[in-house]
């Protein structure tokens, strides 16, 4: 079965359940344990009549086992897939002990993050904005009018989707638990990717949300080989759309783009490329930068999809060129930037997407570059 863009999807596991996140915020060397829970519930169908179910399921909640239609609702069993083939990669078990030091069963993947002074390493990328959030804790205050971020995105897809979240009044809430997000508070952050309100590309238009009311421009350059050299720039505009849950109709945030010719310096800006060292002018002297790693962004063998072998084109480059490129990236932020001006680091190794026999070369050469001295 076709598996292209299930990771638009890989962790909707659970809905409509009390979240369960118990660990505080996690200091260096630490790291996030959970057990996975199943959940089923109902969607009423007088609230879908003019939708179409399959799109419907698709956007929602895709993880979906055993859909049984009745007359009046459908009744859904959301189930994370935990069997190796989901995941693609013949040599995960082999990415996923040198990653955890162990086995873990594949339902834990989603849990799996760790923090060490500015680098954060995970193997789903959403954790990205639970790392974010403790940056913006930390730093909030020391925002001015004249603050300006850019955000170093290195991935081979965009992670501009939808989460599970919605709005009112300008405050955000887990659509799937109704707990309120605030990037003040990182444990709600936590506990909005464990709910999957927050999942695997979908991180990015939270933090801009809230981002936008203290930072009056925003700046995400993004790297990947599926783009020319030559940069392409876009205005990202925050809103929201309404969408039907379980309970009720809500207003789920969204981010669209618009063409523009060039930066204009305010507002939230996104530029495009296929090279780095083409896109760091656009950083200014007084730019706060986090950077972001999704690893497929160097090798995307699998893009989890079970028909990978069938495609014309594959970015499969061999371990050394995946070595050069992440070597060479690494060089020209240490050279052109420094590595005191990166506030924040993350790593995802995306299992289905990055191949897991690359993961612990790759992880030796950004550490070299980003692992502090203690």
């Amino acid at each position: 079965m076709r598996k292209r863009f299930i990771f638009i999807f890989s962790n909707f596991l659970w809905l409509m359940l009390p979240s369960y996140f118990e660990a505080a915020s996690l200091d260096a060397d630490s790291s996030i344990v959970a057990s996975p829970r199943f959940h089923s519930f109902k969607v009423h169908r007088n609230a879908l009549e003019a939708v179409n179910l399959g799109e419907y399921f698709t956007d929602c909640f895709v993880e979906v086992e055993d859909t049984d239609a009745h007359d009046h609702h459908v009744s859904l069993k959301l189930h994370f897939p935990a069997t190796a083939d989901f995941f693609i990669d013949p040599r995960l078990y082999e990415g996923l002990a040198f990653f955890c030091g162990g086995l873990p069963s594949l339902c834990q993947i989603p849990y799996q993050v760790k923090r060490d002074g500015v680098v954060l390493e995970t193997l789903n990328d959403n954790w990205t904005l639970w790392g974010w959030s403790q940056w913006y804790s930390r730093n909030h205050m020391s925002f001015t009018d004249e603050t300006t971020l850019t955000i170093l995105h290195f991935d081979d897809h965009t992670d501009f989707m939808s989460p599970r979240i919605h709005i009112v009044e300008s405050e955000m809430y887990d659509s799937l638990t109704g707990k309120p997000i605030n990037l003040l508070d990182p444990d709600s952050v936590a506990s909005a990717i464990c709910s999957t309100g927050i999942g695997i590309g979908s991180f990015i238009a939270p933090f801009l949300w809230q981002l936008n009311s203290k930072i009056k421009n925003v700046k995400i350059l993004h790297v990947s080989q599926r783009y020319s050299k030559e940069l392409e720039f876009f205005q990202i505009v925050l809103s929201s759309k309404q969408q039907h849950f379980p309970q009720r109709d809500l207003q789920r945030l969204e981010l669209n783009l618009v063409p523009i010719e060039r930066l204009l310096g305010k507002d939230i800006e996104y530029v495009r490329t296929s090279s780095l060292a083409t896109v760091l002018p656009c950083i200014s002297a007084r730019d706060r930068i986090l950077v972001h790693f999704d690893l497929d962004c160097f090798n995307n063998r699998y893009d989890r999809d079970s028909d990978w072998t069938e495609k014309e084109t594959t970015h499969d480059p061999s371990l050394k060129e995946v070595s050069r490129e992440i070597d060479t990236v690494c060089g020209l932020l240490n050279t052109e930037i420094g590595r005191k001006r990166l506030e924040d680091i993350s790593i995802a190794y995306c299992p289905g997407f990055f191949p897991a026999e690359l993961w612990e070369t790759s992880r030796e050469i950004l550490m070299s570059y980003f692992k502090e001295e203690r």
